[in-house]
């Protein structure tokens, strides 16, 4: 075991006090909203069980990696993972040996763990970690996404032709009933939630 992998271990409700710690993690790895604090705490908040454990390693302002978890069964921890989350609540610095600190983790959990699991982590935004005889990755879904790295004229052009129907159909009907269709983004705060009530 690394000793340079100290870790702490706080309860989850105490996640918003380590917010910035969190940030300060994610600034120097892998970058999604979906990792966002806001997010993460509305998770927690929502989701939670109450028994979960926030884990910080290293020092508590700048961590190496912090993450929250759950005990799901006998000697085996996993990250909090409501399916309302596409990611887990995982996250560690560029640079930090993952082999490393998942092998200080396990032995700064309760009890005698004997297997940790760090669910749902995208490739796209964290290079997928070496296995080793300690460390095994398993593929779990593939995940849907549009990619648009060229002109939009372009990017529309190269899609199905069913799709481009459908939507050309649709708009002709907006048009039709006198609908014009267009995007509004709201940027005052004050102005959210009667937004939310209208179009969500």
């Amino acid at each position: 075991m690394s000793t340079n992998y100290p870790w702490r271990l706080f309860p989850a409700s105490e996640f918003s006090a380590h917010a910035q710690a969190w940030n300060s993690v994610v600034s120097r790895s892998e970058s999604s909203p979906l990792l966002e604090p806001a997010f993460i705490s509305a998770l927690l908040g929502v989701f939670g069980h109450g028994d979960e454990v926030l884990a910080i390693c290293g020092d508590a302002r700048e961590p190496h990696a912090m993450g929250i978890f759950r005990r799901v069964g006998a000697g085996v921890w996993s990250t909090f993972q409501p399916s309302q989350g596409p990611l887990s609540a995982w996250v560690h610095r560029h640079g930090s040996s993952s082999q490393d600190i998942l092998a200080s983790l396990i032995h700064a959990l309760p009890g005698f763990p004997l297997v940790v699991g760090i669910t749902q982590k995208d490739p796209e935004i964290r290079a997928r970690p070496r296995e080793s005889a300690t460390l095994k990755t398993l593929d779990y879904v593939s995940t849907g996404r549009v990619l648009v790295n060229r002109p939009f004229k372009e990017y529309w052009q190269g899609r199905d032709k069913k799709v481009r129907y459908e939507i050309r159909r649709r708009l002709k009907r907006l048009a039709e009933i006198g609908t014009d269709p267009g995007l509004d983004v709201v940027r005052d705060p004050d102005q959210v939630a009667a937004a939310i009530e209208v179009y969500g």
